[in-house]
């Protein structure tokens, strides 16, 4: 849903953004960076990802930008492959379905990676073919129903979005704020137990600290929502119909972990960097 006057919009057109670049990236961002020296200095990793990534983005979201204004809406909300491709020269549309397909292909084959990963991270022993067989499976089953079966495709893409930064938003934001109150420094012994002898095993498994603030920040991004699932009051009284989400749950969940957090961990040794 589109807030009401310019500032709001604003605010809106930003999150959508931050959904679909920072927000989206964030969970596997370490695959990038974890086959690197341990003496790479940060600055290169940092400009190499802001001109590899930034600017490539800020060039392909201009160029879309000025195709959508060639394309109907209510063609686009129905089907956005295809409302795009009727949109350019006849000769143009295979290269640029082709385009599609390899992007999506280059964009998500470390996705498909990392899952391997997150399997594990759950105590969850599978091979990683496997993993990327029912990733495949999965992201078939959901691309074909928004394409095919979805009434709409922009609220079906909006409705991702929602749910994605409600959870992903308090995640990452932990995660970032853990990283800085230990400046970088974990115990690789650790993170790879996942049992009572682990540096992260907490109370009984769970770090609380970290749950309550995630459960803070979720809690935070229902509230300040102005999308096609949930309109929440406080948007419309507020927040002049701005969704929020995208703020919130850095802005609320960084604070909250921080006073959880920091005190208790500065009070341990420092942990060992790891390589």
């Amino acid at each position: 849903m589109a807030a009401s006057g310019t500032f709001p919009t604003f605010l809106l057109a930003l999150s959508i953004g931050l959904a679909s670049t920072f927000y989206g990236w964030v969970n596997f961002a370490a695959d990038y960076s974890r086959y690197l020296p341990a003496q790479t200095p940060t600055r290169k990793i940092v400009g190499v990802t802001f001109a590899g990534g930034g600017i490539a983005n800020f060039v392909m979201m201009g160029v879309g930008i000025l195709l959508g204004t060639f394309v109907n809406p209510s063609a686009f909300a129905s089907n956005p492959v295809m409302a795009i491709a009727k949109s350019i020269p006849a000769w143009a549309a295979i290269p640029f379905l082709i385009a599609v397909v390899i992007g999506d292909i280059c964009a998500n084959y470390l996705n498909a990676y990392s899952s391997g990963m997150s399997f594990l991270s759950m105590g969850i022993r599978l091979r990683r073919y496997w993993a990327v067989v029912i990733d495949g499976v999965i992201c078939t089953a959901i691309a074909v129903y928004a394409l095919f079966f979805s009434t709409s495709f922009v609220t079906f893409f909006q409705n991702f979005l929602d749910l994605m930064i409600m959870f992903i938003g308090p995640w990452a934001t932990i995660f970032l704020v853990h990283y800085v109150i230990v400046k970088g420094k974990y115990n690789s012994a650790g993170l790879s137990e996942n049992g009572p002898n682990s540096s992260y095993w907490y109370t009984g498994g769970i770090n609380w600290r970290a749950m309550v603030s995630f459960i803070v920040g979720v809690l935070a991004t229902f509230f300040t929502a102005n999308g096609a699932m949930w309109v929440s009051p406080l948007s419309k009284m507020w927040f002049g119909g701005a969704d929020l989400t995208a703020y919130a749950a850095p802005i609320v969940t960084g604070i909250v972990y921080y006073l959880l957090a920091s005190r208790s961990q500065s009070k341990q040794e420092p942990f060992e960097a790891v390589a």
